[in-house]
């Protein structure tokens, strides 16, 4: 009996154990718990990273409030036109906009003819969730600032007086030129205020061009020209001229030929129908500050000639250069410009100075003249000599017998020519060279386009050359012409001019010194006005860019200047 007891006891224990064994085996299985645990980590993550984007946002929210309050607050208490206390204007901007308390410090900076603020915004925020992981706030600090200064500004007015500018408008209302007179007043009155450090001072040189331009003789007397003649005052320039912006002042430059061509009826013809005629009205008019002065000039203005755009435009950079610095001093001490503009043009770069060009035209460049070298000068330097001399013994009575033309290869009784009147041969003289007066002087071929046009010299000097008749075939030309040629000294003085720049060839130039002027930052306005599609082109390629660009027909012409002058003045206070 006591056997089977303890059996049955030793067998109830055994079954427990395997049963707990079994539990304990599954318990270490199961990984319900393991899930939960993950599942409540995550959770609590998710909520934290939820809780510090809201933080994030919070602070962002602040600082583009403190951000934009400051933007405007700086703004408005650097107006120089506001007379409240700079660091009174923030504060009220900060206190209107729920901050205050929160600006962090004003700084204001004054000089001449600017004012500088400078703000900073000084917030923080308390956190709703970040605090659980230690940070107990964020800082939403902004600071900003703000400058506006008047800057002054040099402009070189470039205008078309071609002599398609005398047309009717597109509008049929007037011709172009006077649409051009009023846009430029227009113009005048935008960019001309009080003159004065405060406000800002604006010089305008304005550069009439058509085929040449006319420099003026008080302009030239600054630089190293040419003696050749002094009659007219455009310049000839050479395509290394368009290159560069400046225009040498010590280097000689090259004054264009004096020269009148065709028929005049022998009479002295009028320097003001030169090629480059002496009419102070088209003469530039360099680095005025008077508004009136302006709009006289401009009105004064008449048309007339071919187009030289690259001329013009070679003159505009020259008088913003630097180098044009003595010039304007000169000029002010001859009392001719304001000495307001004492050492103008200023240096390039300066920030209180902004430099324009403002470019129109209504045409395309066109062929441009002057006479030929071998008319102009011998070495360079020295003006050639023609084969025609006077005597101011024989002309004392009559002017025109004092005329001589020497004929080397003629016989020697008939080596000089007299022609005396014009109007028949019958009163020609030859002599020999005992027989000539001691005071002839050799004329220049300058000299004797000052007294003949090109046509007239040929005619009366060498065409009827002839002692013995009109026709007799041993004069000069006769001789030639039965022949069958034009004789070589004849087409010389009739013709003594060549195309020296056409079409693609001043394009090009103007496109160079368009390149050189952008190269320095000066700004570029350009207009076409009712211009052909070549004149289009260039136009654009000139403006510093397509918003600089204006294609106008009729009195659009006085929105085009309108608005360049609404530019100017938004670029000449800088904020």
């Amino acid at each position: 009996m006591g056997k089977t007891k303890a059996t049955t006891k030793r067998g109830r224990m055994g079954r427990a154990y395997a049963l707990a064994h079994r539990f304990v085996r599954r318990y270490r299985r199961d990984e319900d718990g393991t899930i939960v645990v993950i599942a409540l980590l995550t959770f609590l993550l998710m909520v934290i990273m939820g809780g510090v984007a809201i933080d994030i946002a919070r602070m962002e929210f602040e600082r583009t409030k403190v951000q934009q309050t400051v933007d405007r607050a700086v703004l408005a208490a650097a107006n120089l036109n506001s007379t409240q206390d700079p660091k009174e204007v923030v504060e009220s901007y900060f206190e209107a906009s729920g901050l205050k308390g929160k600006l962090g410090g004003v700084t204001v900076q004054n000089s001449l003819n600017g004012k500088t603020v400078y703000a900073q915004g000084d917030s923080e925020i308390a956190t709703m969730f970040m605090h659980m992981v230690g940070i107990e706030s964020l800082a939403a600090d902004s600071d900003g600032g703000a400058q506006e200064r008047v800057t002054d500004v040099e402009i070189s007015l470039v205008v078309d007086i071609s002599g398609s500018m005398g047309w009717d408008n597109a509008d049929g209302t007037e011709s172009k030129l006077d649409t051009l007179k009023s846009a430029a007043e227009i113009f005048f009155d935008e960019v001309i205020a009080e003159q004065t450090d405060e406000t800002g001072i604006t010089a305008v040189s304005v550069i009439p061009y058509n085929d040449k331009v006319i420099a003026g003789e008080e302009l030239l007397s600054y630089f190293n020209t040419t003696d050749w003649h002094e009659e007219t005052s455009c310049l000839r320039f050479y395509d290394d001229d368009f290159l560069q912006r400046q225009l040498s002042r010590t280097l000689l430059v090259e004054r264009l030929g004096y020269f009148h061509a065709y028929g005049n009826s022998y009479n002295q013809p009028a320097p003001a129908n030169a090629w480059c005629p002496v009419k102070p009205a088209h003469e530039i008019l360099p680095f005025q500050t008077d508004k009136q002065t302006l709009v006289n000039f401009v009105n004064a203005l008449d048309d007339g000639g071919g187009t030289a755009i690259d001329n013009g435009v070679k003159w505009a950079a020259a008088l913003l250069d630097p180098d044009a610095r003595d010039i304007v001093n000169g000029m002010i001490a001859n009392e001719s410009v304001d000495g307001i503009i004492q050492n103008w043009p200023r240096e390039y770069g300066e920030e209180d100075t902004m430099k324009v060009v403002v470019l129109m035209t209504d045409g395309e460049n066109t062929t441009q003249y002057d006479l030929k070298q071998d008319v102009k000068t011998l070495d360079g330097w020295s003006a050639a000599l023609s084969d025609v001399y006077y005597s101011d013994e024989w002309g004392a009575s009559e002017a025109r017998d004092g005329f001589l033309v020497r004929f080397p290869d003629n016989d020697d009784d008939e080596e000089w020519y007299r022609p005396r009147s014009w109007w028949t041969t019958g009163d020609d003289v030859h002599y020999h060279d005992d027989d000539i007066p001691d005071d002839l002087i050799r004329l220049t071929y300058q000299q004797l386009y000052l007294r003949f046009t090109t046509t007239d010299a040929a005619n009366y000097l060498y065409r009827y050359s002839d002692p013995g008749g009109y026709w007799y075939w041993s004069s000069y030309y006769e001789r030639y012409m039965w022949a069958g040629v034009i004789p070589p000294q004849f087409n010389k003085v009739a013709y003594p001019w060549d195309d020296h720049d056409i079409y693609e060839e001043t394009d090009e130039r103007l496109e160079n010194i368009c390149d050189a002027i952008k190269d320095e930052e000066i700004i570029i306005f350009s207009i076409a006005f009712e211009a052909p599609q070549a004149g289009e082109d260039v136009m654009k390629y000139c403006a510093s860019s397509t918003g600089h660009y204006y294609n106008v027909n009729g009195t659009d012409l006085e929105a085009a200047f309108t608005s360049i002058a609404s530019q100017i003045n938004h670029l000449k206070l800088i904020q």
